[in-house]
């Protein structure tokens, strides 16, 4: 969790337009393009193609991709906690409920008990 630690630091330290249902839009991001931006920052892997995150010659538009996960220590999906301790896909939160990037990072950290 050391790597979503920094992750979540990275996100929390920047202004963030939120967009939905795809990583990136113009200069706007969903919670899961704003983690391929911090790896990517954090690491120097990938880079972006328009909306499209590019790792390892595959383009990525909606979901996080393997590598990333992987890099995260994640199993499968970035998971959070909502308001009321509801355990959802942070991309749920992002994309179905209209949560901030900010308040997004805060139930990423509720969830894996992080600051």
């Amino acid at each position: 969790m050391k790597n979503l630690q920094k992750v979540l630091d990275f996100i929390k330290s920047r202004y963030w337009n939120t967009t939905t249902k795809q990583l990136r839009k113009e200069d706007s991001f969903c919670i899961e393009g704003a983690v391929c931006e911090a790896y990517r920052s954090l690491t120097g892997k990938g880079y972006w193609d328009r909306e499209s995150f590019v790792l390892k010659e595959l383009r990525h538009s909606a979901y996080l991709p393997r590598a990333v996960c992987d890099w995260l220590g994640l199993p499968d999906d970035l998971l959070a906690k909502d308001e009321k301790g509801r355990v959802i896909a942070a991309r749920d939160l992002n994309d179905q409920r209209g949560f901030s990037i900010p308040e997004t990072v805060g139930c990423i950290a509720r969830y894996y008990n992080l600051k």
